[in-house]
């Protein structure tokens, strides 16, 4: 995250729907905002409400200083919705391993974690990404994680079969996030192939009477599977600290048929 020039305060952004925006222009309005106008055809609205400011895009997204949050929080939706992300990172890497995590989280927590703009912090700094990554801890009703070492990788990667591995893993990891969870209404997944996804994950979704979304880039739409996205990348740098830093692809590999 940036700064707005000179103000010296932390930048968060999020996107809101239709009705969100509305609702956040009425809570504005209320408290008392000075609405400034807007300086080109794509902002919907920029407003100060005690030396802070906010901005609403035509997009959807706002632009806002970190200590108006909790007056995003007020306009975001809180469904009553327990909901289920799942997202991986490593597996373009070429060094290092792969780390699968699923993230449980119900609609309270996801609109805070959208409030403190979860869904833009791919973007962020390494402290902002640990200071998120703390959020989601002590928010997430249960997490699951499936680590696969550069050598767990190495013994078990084929030629052609790397997306019903990546399946495997993401159906353990969501399993192990499930174990203790009463209730899950949805389970989100970043989407590399559906019809393997599909196959491997539908019939959980059936047990649990979950609905399944299968969505490519749905970190930047779901907040559970940007959640699950932080954890996997904090779980990753950790064992790469601790030394998991060899080539996934480069020496060793033993290709099959």
């Amino acid at each position: 995250m940036v700064s707005y020039s000179g103000e010296g305060k932390r930048q968060l952004s999020s996107d809101l729907d239709e009705e969100e925006i509305r609702k956040l222009e009425g809570i504005l309005r209320r408290r008392g905002a000075r609405f400034i106008p807007s300086r080109n055809r794509y902002e919907r609205f920029r407003a100060r409400l005690n030396g802070s400011l906010v901005m609403a895009f035509t997009t959807g997204r706002i632009v806002y200083h970190e200590d108006l949050a909790d007056v995003i929080l007020e306009a975001l939706r809180k469904e009553e919705v327990v909901e289920l992300g799942s997202d991986e990172v490593g597996k373009g890497e070429d060094l290092g391993p792969i780390v699968v995590a699923a993230v449980v989280l119900d609609g309270r927590s996801l609109a805070f974690l959208r409030s403190r703009g979860l869904l833009d912090t791919k973007s962020s700094s390494t402290l902002r990404i640990n200071y998120v990554y703390d959020l989601i801890v002590s928010r997430a009703l249960s997490i699951g994680i499936r680590e696969i070492s550069v050598k767990e990788f190495l013994t078990v990667w084929r030629r052609r079969n790397l997306n019903r591995l990546l399946a495997s893993w993401h159906r353990e990891a969501i399993l192990r996030a499930l174990n203790g969870v009463k209730r899950v209404d949805r389970i989100v997944v970043d989407c590399f192939d559906r019809r393997v996804l599909s196959e491997t994950l539908s019939e959980i979704a059936d047990e649990v009477d979950a609905e399944l979304v299968l969505e490519e880039r749905a970190d930047l739409k779901y907040a559970s599977v940007a959640a699950a996205s932080i954890v996997a990348r904090i779980r990753r740098e950790n064992l790469m600290a601790r030394g998991d830093v060899g080539s996934k692809w480069r020496r060793g590999l033993r290709r099959g048929p």
